[in-house]
């Protein structure tokens, strides 16, 4: 229902909920999960049904008196007529209330989809404006997904101690130990407890230790999990999307792309190859591979991934120093890169993802005697170990070390930061021929030593 001049909105609704909550005041419980005092467009119904609300938040009875003076006092102009009225409805079921509930709520959305195309036609037809052009399109598609989102998020405040209950329920029940999104990596999921929405893992390293293969095992690991819900979107700013098939198909099969290059292969490869491609098949894995996105791409993309009947678990930018930076305004580097390391924790929290991102380091490592990364070799900017929740380091000794065999295959996964973990080496073991990590299967192998 419309009125005339074609805004979205129902009288009867909006008096039916209010009716409802003046004659029960318990109705309350039902329409407050559903609506809010600003999802009305009768100003006269939702000074009244805030009145209900502020004379129960105070303790006291919400009768007619109470709430007629209350709003008075307020010098809301309002009739006793009206409030007479209201008092004198008809009670509503619960079903008839929720259904009420949910008119009010869709033609709300309905007024703010209005209003936010309003101010998007401003914003695009503005060409004073500075902002760039990309800036100003993921505003108006991200204030048009708020609207989306609008009623169905949970509230972001709650008292402590309607929460603390909860937390006790889920740790007697082993539900808070259940973890996040597993990698496949036995010993980090372990450390880690899995990978957590919100959370921005920044997996580092210098050139050639194998942040690309690392990062595909794991979002292949996670893509072809049957318990995971939702794509696996990886962003590849370095490689095409063929380059990286042909290391997914490497990886999986345990073939090396050289065999099938070199039209090599025997009849057990060919049928590894075979299983391998029907696994990627299946799998929930998704690659972009334009080359210098900004954050706002990534997360335009996301946010439509998001948003789709699959959903989104996994996000994996390769690498952060090859993205572009949103405004073109005479910032430092660093500036740049704290602000995209900003924008990725964001994104992580905005879809409630966990975000894997690659990242360079310096050149510290080469010039120590021990080559192990640390925090302080992160490239360009401290502002990334700052954002992230997780630092982790990949650490090949046979890159320094080429003629020792010992070093042969040793790789180590070092984390370095975990904000609610602790932080220690694991061993992994580099299939070069695959581009392929995979568990160690020493017990011994915690650290290498020369």
């Amino acid at each position: 229902m419309t009125d005339l001049s074609g805004i979205p909105q129902s009288w009867d609704a909006e008096k039916a909920i209010v009716g409802s909550v003046c004659v029960d005041p318990e109705a309350i419980g039902v329409t407050a999960s559903i609506i809010k005092p600003s999802d009305f467009y009768w100003s006269s119904l939702r000074f009244v049904y805030e009145g209900i609300v502020k004379v129960l938040e105070s303790g006291g009875p919400a009768t007619k008196i109470e709430v007629f003076e209350l709003l008075r006092r307020s010098d809301s102009d309002l009739s006793a007529d009206l409030i007479e009225d209201l008092y004198a409805s008809d009670p509503v079921n619960t079903a008839h209330l929720e259904s009420h509930c949910g008119i009010v709520s869709d033609y709300a959305a309905l007024r703010r989809t209005i209003e936010v195309c309003r101010l998007g036609i401003v914003g695009a037809t503005n060409l004073s404006s500075e902002k760039p052009v990309r800036q100003v399109i993921d505003e108006i598609e991200a204030a048009i997904l708020g609207v989306q989102e609008d009623g169905r998020s949970e509230s972001s405040s709650a008292r402590a101690r309607d929460l603390i209950s909860g937390l006790l329920n889920r740790i007697e029940s082993q539900e808070v130990f259940s973890g996040g999104i597993k990698t496949g990596f036995g010993k980090f999921d372990h450390m880690t407890n899995g990978l957590s929405g919100g959370e921005l893992v920044i997996v580092a390293g210098r050139p050639s230790m194998g942040k690309t293969a690392f990062a595909l095992n794991v979002a292949m690991n996670v893509a072809s999990q049957r318990s995971t819900s939702g794509d696996v979107a990886v962003f590849s700013l370095e490689m095409d999307r063929d380059s990286l098939m042909q290391r997914l198909l490497a990886s999986e099969s345990r073939v090396s792309a050289k065999q099938w290059q070199n039209n090599s292969l025997s009849g057990e490869e060919s049928k590894r190859l075979g299983v391998a491609a029907a696994t990627i098949s299946t799998s929930s894995l998704w690659i972009d591979d334009r080359a210098s996105q900004t954050v706002l791409d990534i997360r335009a993309k996301a946010r439509r991934l998001a948003m789709s009947p699959q959903g989104l678990s996994l996000i994996l930018v390769d690498y952060l120093q090859l993205m572009r930076p949103t405004e073109n305004n005479g910032r430092s580097r660093e500036q740049e890169v704290a602000q995209m390391s900003l924008g990725l924790k964001a994104l992580a929290r905005e879809l409630d993802v966990p975000v894997i991102c690659l990242s360079q380091l310096s050149r510290g490592p080469d010039q120590r005697t021990d080559k192990r990364p640390l925090l302080s070799d992160l490239r360009e900017s401290g502002a990334i170990e700052q954002d992230a929740d997780m630092v982790c380091f990949l650490f090949r000794p046979e890159y320094y070390f080429p003629n020792d065999p010992t070093f042969q295959g040793a790789a180590e996964l070092i984390i370095a930061k975990q904000r609610n973990g602790p932080t220690g080496v694991i061993p992994l073991v580099w299939q070069k021929a695959y581009t392929r990590f995979d568990n160690s299967a020493s017990k011994t192998q915690e650290r290498f030593t020369y």
